[in-house]
């Protein structure tokens, strides 16, 4: 397994929902081909998904990398900062 960090930005309904994730994937998984899975189901996920899995479970990325990583064996954690700061 190798490790790709990925981050998801929707905006639907007038709102951002940003998330970042960790991602493991088979070794000789490309970024390319993690790009293009993440794509393909979200089109999938918003035009042909007959049990509407993005209306039940919301329209936000933690619903899509779950749907990625059920479909494809991946795993994935949140993306957690050791230093995080705001400097406003």
């Amino acid at each position: 397994m190798i490790k790709i960090l990925v981050r998801l930005d929707f905006f639907y309904d007038d709102e951002d929902a940003i998330d970042q994730f960790i991602l493991m994937v088979k070794s000789g998984t490309s970024f390319d081909d993690v790009e293009d899975e993440l794509l393909k189901a979200h089109k999938f996920l918003c035009k042909e998904d007959e049990t509407d899995l993005y209306g039940k479970c919301g329209r936000i990325p933690l619903t899509l990398i779950n749907y990625v990583c059920e479909k494809n064996g991946w795993k994935y954690y949140n993306l957690e900062y050791d230093i995080d700061l705001n400097l406003d």
